[in-house]
């Protein structure tokens, strides 16, 4: 992504967080024209915004209420994406999950936008509520056609940003920002409901400031909006996603969350070739989810049954719909050649299939649960015969293949040397579990005696009074499922014991109409707001630590290039010889703030010749950076003292070393390269090295 670029997408970070209106103006600096690291000659800036002789936006016809209940009301009744969230204070995010998260989220704010953290402080904690928005269907159009609606409980807080923006007065209540990319930012103030609309994009503008003065539907008005929680997201999948075969009109999706046990989602999917599922699968009570051994971390609970009248046949036909083969016949011929039939199968068939998953014991790293979690599965039939003929036919096609275990009930496979599959038949039904190896049988013995199961735990008492028949259950224990998040997190989640939800099909002839409603969702909320938090502020460093990789690609395409020039060598000869070293630029390392490279000639990036430094690369850069950068032929090197390659006396090393949040400990990023003796053409190393990189 490009750093002009970044300043929308930061805002779509920001909503959530009430930074949306710093967001818009603050990937970049203040009054500086933003540019791309590049070769020497190539650099571009933006054009500077027009200031004057362009015309003036009109003042908003029609009635501007005088109060603003509700943001929706500021949103068109047809946009076709939009969200909604709470002022600060109602995020649900436990006060020491603030205390500890937001100051380093204003610290990054305040650096990429060149507003004063207090005055950032004071938006965070003023803004009283947030709305944003799409219109049409081109989400990638110039500009971006999205807009913010930001509420404010003190208008001075808003004013004061506007002033300390320097934003340019168009008319009384329209201000305009340069931007960037010549795409100025245009901010709507209406003082007294103290709402500020702001966007890229002035027909989007427009169209909020339509819908708060009634000249056109506004999305509060419509179905959509009903029943929406504080949080709330939707989308129109028929504008966005152009496939009517699958997503006809009426097609969207939906997420609300509320206070506590009032989360649910909503999803339609219409069209010719979208499965009728709730026609064929019936709600079901997941008593079988009492049934599983010990503790999973999560477990789901699929119904199998189908309505008075409907058979697997009709299941089969209905999935074939998307594709238009209806595979009934096949699986027909298969039950058939070992002595079966489908109604035979479907006889058998148990209400639902369950599945859950579970942690390893004592420490857990979360990078290798691929291999050391266990999935554990369940299907029950009432007729055990079913099952065994089809577990005997499997017996006897494997043969004596290697890898595959059979006895007399069970089967089991290596997937890995940590790693196996296990399938065993059980009266009642057909048990397995696969992954790590440590938890196979344990799993499936505690199964078969019927003790120390999920039913007998404290947590599922709970789970199960919020249980209803539906399609599917799902259960979540966060004591064990934290104990799979990134240790890194600068702050504790508020979430504890078990959760659940059901996701219920809603009668309808048109394709699919779920909604997955569910208890939990304070804690949901605040670990949402939580990871927010946390994600903008890794949004921030990583769009600074890209300027280092873009940068570093640059100054070894010059090295590459300047290695590929031929020079006469002795007796005139033609030679290539790589680039001397370069100086370091700038000598000291930025320290949370960036730094100016002087283009005064012999210094900085326009020292050298035409056999070293930064002249014989032929790079230079204009742009404030957050990195010192440097350029070493043949050593010493910089980067194995840290644990990365060293090239060796025919290579070179270019590297970036910044330090982001200005706690003396640094990042360091590194891309080496070397002649090869033998074709005596430059390889380059096959991937940057990154010590510490948000450092």
């Amino acid at each position: 992504m490009k750093r002009g670029g970044g300043r929308t997408a930061a805002l779509a970070l920001a909503l959530g967080l009430g930074v949306a209106s710093t967001a818009l103006f603050g990937c970049g600096d203040d009054k500086k024209p933003d540019t791309q690291p590049t070769e020497a000659g190539a650099a571009s800036t933006s054009a500077p915004a027009q200031t004057s002789g362009a015309p003036k936006a009109e003042a908003p016809a029609g009635k501007i209420p005088d109060q603003v209940a509700d943001l929706f009301a500021a949103v068109p009744e047809n946009a076709t994406l939009v969200a909604r969230f709470p002022a600060l204070s109602d995020l649900g995010v436990p006060k020491e999950t603030l205390d500890t998260a937001l100051p380093l989220l204003l610290k990054e704010l305040a650096s990429s936008s060149q507003v004063p953290e207090a005055l950032l402080k004071s938006v965070l904690e003023g803004y009283d509520g947030i709305a944003a928005f799409t219109i049409g269907d081109d989400l990638d159009a110039k500009p971006p056609p999205l807009a913010v609606v930001a509420r404010f409980k003190d208008e001075k807080v808003a004013e004061s940003l506007i002033s300390e923006l320097k934003l340019e007065k168009v008319r009384d209540g329209r201000y305009k920002h340069p931007g960037t990319q010549n795409t100025p930012v245009h901010v709507e103030w209406l003082a007294k409901p103290r709402v500020a609309v702001i966007s890229p994009s002035e027909p989007a503008l427009d169209a909020a400031l339509d819908a708060l003065a009634g000249k056109a539907p506004s999305f509060a008005s419509g179905p959509n909006a009903s029943g929406a929680g504080a949080y709330f997201v939707y989308g129109d999948l028929h504008r966005l996603i152009k496939n009517p075969e699958l997503f006809a009109i009426g097609s969207m999706a939906s997420m609300s969350f509320g206070s506590v046990n009032d989360a649910s989602m909503t999803y339609r999917m219409f069209g010719d070739k979208v499965p009728r599922l709730s026609t064929v699968l019936a709600p079901a009570p997941h008593d079988a989810l009492a049934k599983l051994p010990g503790k999973p971390a999560m477990a789901l609970d699929l119904s199998l049954a189908r309505p008075a009248g409907k058979k697997l046949a009709d299941l089969f036909a209905e999935i074939g719909r998307a594709s238009g083969a209806d595979f009934t016949p096949q699986a027909e011929s298969a039950l058939k050649s070992i002595g079966l039939s489908l109604s035979d199968f479907d006889r058998a068939l148990g209400p639902s299939a369950t599945l859950a998953m579970y942690m390893p014991e004592g420490p857990i790293d979360p990078t290798k649960l691929d291999t050391t979690s266990t999935v554990f599965f369940y299907v029950p039939f009432s007729d055990d015969a079913v099952p065994k003929k089809l577990f005997d036919t499997a017996k006897a096609a494997a043969g004596k293949e290697k890898g595959i275990q059979f006895g007399a009930n069970r089967v089991t496979a290596d997937i890995s040397p940590v790693q196996s599959v296990l399938v065993e038949l059980v009266p009642g039904g057909v048990v397995g579990a696969f992954g790590g190896k440590k938890l196979l049988d344990p799993l499936v013995a505690t199964f078969k005696s019927g003790k120390g199961t999920l039913g007998e735990t404290p947590g599922f008492a709970t789970f199960k009074a919020t249980m209803v028949p539906s399609q599917l259950a799902v259960f979540v224990d966060y004591d064990q499922m934290l104990a799979a998040v990134p240790k890194d997190l600068p702050f504790q989640f508020p979430l504890k014991g078990v959760t659940g939800s059901d996701l219920l099909l809603n009668p309808t002839e048109k394709g699919i109409d779920a909604s997955l409603k569910g208890g939990g969702a304070v804690p949901m909320l605040g670990t949402m707001g939580a990871l927010a938090i946390y994600g903008v502020r890794r949004y921030l460093q990583s769009a600074k630590t890209s300027e280092a990789k873009n940068t570093i690609g640059a100054i070894a395409r010059g090295a590459v290039g300047a290695y590929e020039r031929e020079s006469l060598g002795a007796g005139g000869a033609p030679s290539h010889q790589l680039c001397k070293s370069a100086q370091r630029v700038p000598a000291t390392i930025p320290s949370g703030k960036k730094y100016q490279p002087s283009s005064a000639p012999g210094t900085d990036f326009e020292s050298g010749d035409a056999t070293s430094g930064w002249k014989c690369l032929k790079f230079t850069i204009v742009n404030p950076i957050y990195y010192s950068y440097e350029y070493r032929a043949g050593g010493p090197y910089k980067c194995p003292a840290r644990g990365g390659t060293d090239p060796g006396p025919d290579g070179f090393e270019i590297s970036a070393e910044g330090d982001l949040d200005g706690d003396g400990v640094t990042s360091l990023l590194c891309q080496i390269g070397k002649v090869d003796p033998t074709t005596q053409v430059i390889k380059l190393g096959t991937q940057l090295f990154i010590a510490d990189e948000f450092e």
